[in-house]
């Protein structure tokens, strides 16, 4: 990591296996399109393009570069949904 925002970001990056965590699952539409399925704190479960994720490892990077620089990193492709 290139940022110091904590060894324990360290660690949680380790342990959580990149594309897998407890909240999504992929899938192919009828279209082609690659979803994915995010559950929602309320329960709701919202299907997700694929593109419009980043890796686990780079969010955790993006975070840890915002948490140092208190801006966001160059390195992530931001979109603004004004």
């Amino acid at each position: 990591m290139k940022h110091g925002c904590g060894k324990k970001l360290q660690k949680a990056n380790k342990m959580i296996p990149l594309g897998k965590t407890r909240s999504k699952t992929m899938r192919r539409t009828m279209s082609g399109d690659v979803k994915i399925d995010f559950l929602q704190d309320n329960g709701q479960v919202d299907p997700f393009d694929v593109a419009w994720t980043i890796p686990t490892a780079v969010a955790i990077e993006a975070f840890c570069y915002f948490y140092d620089c208190m801006r966001l990193p160059d390195f992530v492709h931001w979109h603004r949904d004004i």
